[in-house]
């Protein structure tokens, strides 16, 4: 029989109190004497249980490390759960939620590891979700969101998940870098495509108006989409293809369309790696070329609203047969197709996506808010025939002018490199 000794730990009223087996009762001990953290913060005792077990991986006691995370999985029944599922019925807010994951995932590399001691434990089961025969899963990824900084969401995964992102996080990164460096598109990679080196180190971000140019934020949303692929199948303890086998059809919308397609393809973690640079190279092609051919440069705007004109437009309020007229009305008036309004995409009955020719684009959207009533106006005493829509109408962040015919040199030409680079 296992003889446990008991380990407690304290922070401000919190105590967190675990056995651990006799014969590493002394070194985790030892590492409990160096450890603290802020009595001031909100605690709990998963949360002080977890950040013991960070403590003592950083600190290398690696069989102390392996004992604490043996303890934490028994203590919260992780071995017949998952740790998502513990962290939910614990009611934890988002910030103690990453830092129960951040501890526990900390250990995970050394446990899977081990031979003795995660050997004892069994794998954590496949979720209903995943293991239920008669649900059919559609696995489906998105384009751009158009808004925020969408590396906020690679820097939370690589914080929680990182002894299991970082290796490829650090291949994919090395491999846009390198890749963006190439004749044919530096010219829209100014401050390079170091992924790993702006969310590891301090102050290194580049600007907003950088990562939000397209040839930048297209590849980089597709990483992040490949980050939580990674993160899936290896918290399920399954491979690649094993994950995609679940599923019984993948869709994207715009440049999701191609992660999707790569995502069918998976097998193993070695097709993962290959499969990725290879969707990634196509998504820095796909950025650079158009934002070559439609440089996004500064354009008069008509209200102080549109400080940072796009040639691609949200419009909401109005339904497609309305809008297409508009359009129309629209194009007749220009001098050059080139400088024509296209419907690019459509969201739903009434929130469209416009793309044009930058210039085109901020006289579009005058000429829609010409044709769109004040929403604070009182229309009832005109007659309704004659009455003008509420349109709402703004720039997305997207630089240039996709999913219209204005991109098929540019499509071609980032088709042909793409082929030559295989």
């Amino acid at each position: 029989m296992t003889t446990l000794e008991q380990v407690q730990l304290e922070c401000g009223s919190v105590v967190a109190t675990f056995g651990v087996v006799s014969s590493f009762a002394f070194s985790v001990r030892k590492l409990a004497s160096t450890f603290s953290t802020d009595p001031t913060e909100p605690l709990s005792a998963i949360e002080l249980h977890a950040d013991f077990i960070q403590h003592c991986v950083d600190c290398g006691g690696i069989e102390a490390a392996l004992a604490v995370f043996d303890t934490f999985s028994r203590a919260y029944g992780i071995a017949t759960s998952d740790i998502h599922v513990i962290i939910q019925a614990q009611g934890l807010d988002e910030a103690a939620a990453r830092r129960v994951l951040r501890g526990y995932f900390s250990a995970w590399p050394i446990a899977n590891g081990n031979g003795d001691l995660s050997a004892t434990r069994p794998a954590s089961p496949i979720p209903a979700l995943f293991s239920t025969g008669s649900l059919g899963l559609m696995a489906m990824f998105g384009g751009q969101r158009g808004t925020g900084n969408y590396l906020d969401e690679a820097e939370w995964l690589l914080d929680v998940y990182r002894p299991l992102l970082l290796g490829f996080v650090s291949r994919m990164s090395a491999f846009l870098h390198r890749e963006s460096q190439d004749k044919h598109i530096c010219s829209v990679y100014s401050k390079g495509l170091d992924v790993l080196h702006w969310l590891t180190t301090a102050n290194a971000m580049p600007d907003k108006q950088y990562l939000l140019s397209i040839p930048v934020c297209l590849p980089l949303v597709g990483l992040i989409q490949l980050m939580h692929v990674m993160v899936l199948y290896k918290t399920l303890g399954i491979s690649p293809g094993d994950l995609v086998r679940r599923f019984k059809v993948a869709v994207g919308h715009s440049q999701g369309i191609g992660i999707a397609a790569a995502f069918s393809t998976l097998t193993d973690e070695q097709s993962f790696y290959s499969v990725s640079e290879r969707i990634l190279g196509i998504h820095l092609l796909a950025g650079a070329f158009p934002q070559i051919k439609f440089p996004c440069y500064k354009a008069l705007t008509t209200s102080t609203e549109d400080s940072k004109p796009r040639p691609m437009v949200s419009v909401q309020g109005i339904i497609k047969p309305v809008l297409e007229k508009l359009i129309a009305k629209f194009n007749s008036r220009q001098p050059s197709p080139t400088e024509h309004a296209f419907l690019a995409v459509v969201n739903t009955v009434d929130q469209f996506i416009l793309a044009s020719e930058l210039s085109a684009a901020v006289k579009f959207v005058a000429f829609l808010r010409s044709e769109s009533a004040d929403p604070d106006k009182d229309q009832s005493r005109i007659p309704y025939p004659k009455r003008k829509p509420v349109i709402a109408v703004q720039y997305t962040t997207i630089t240039a002018p996709y999913h219209c015919p204005l991109l098929q040199s540019a499509a071609d030409e980032a088709n042909a490199m793409a082929v030559e680079r295989g």
